[in-house]
This record gives structure tokens, sequence and C-alpha cells, in this order.
């Protein structure tokens, strides 16, 4: 892992992924710090990230990506993921 994230030029996206690695094992990213020589953040609570929301952030101007508001108070991004619901292929049914 170690070795592909040597070929990223930008020691801020480095930092991120380490920090993400860090929410699954603290040895994992302390090792990914060894390796790579760049300590990565504590946690992703204070980072913004672009085209998806950070379910960890404690701040709610850092929860939705991209300055994106959310449809509903305490809502998720948006109010449809994409997926299939009633009544999505309502219209081929008609007769």
């Amino acid at each position: 892992v170690s070795g592909h994230m040597s070929t990223c030029r930008k020691e801020e996206i480095i930092k991120r992924q380490i920090t993400i690695f860090r929410h699954v094992s603290e040895d994992l990213a302390s090792r990914l710090e060894k390796a790579t020589g760049v300590k990565g953040y504590d946690t992703i609570a204070n980072l913004t990230f672009n085209g998806t929301h950070n379910g960890f952030a404690n701040d709610k101007s850092k929860k939705y990506a991209n300055g994106q508001v959310p449809v509903k108070v305490g809502s998720s991004v948006a109010e449809n993921n994409g997926a299939p619901r009633a009544g999505t292929h309502e219209e081929y049914y008609k007769k």
C-alpha cells in the first residue's frame, strides 16, 4: 500500500489516506506513516471531502461535501440515493 501511496506527489492526499486508514487500524496507519514519512491527521472528523459526506464530522459545516445543503434537516446528502423505490417504474406498467 505504501508503495502505491508514494507515487502520489501531494502530501495532503497522503495525509488524508492515512487518516482514513487510522479509523480502520491504528497499527496500519502508524506503519504507513513510517513507510511514507508523512504524518496523517488524528481523525477525519475535522476534514471536508469532495463528492461524498463525512459521517464522522462533529461540525455540521464539514458534514456535507462541497458545501452542499441537505435536502431536509438531519437528512442524508440527497433525498434519493439513486436506487429504485416505490413507483419508479410505474409508467411502464400503466395500461
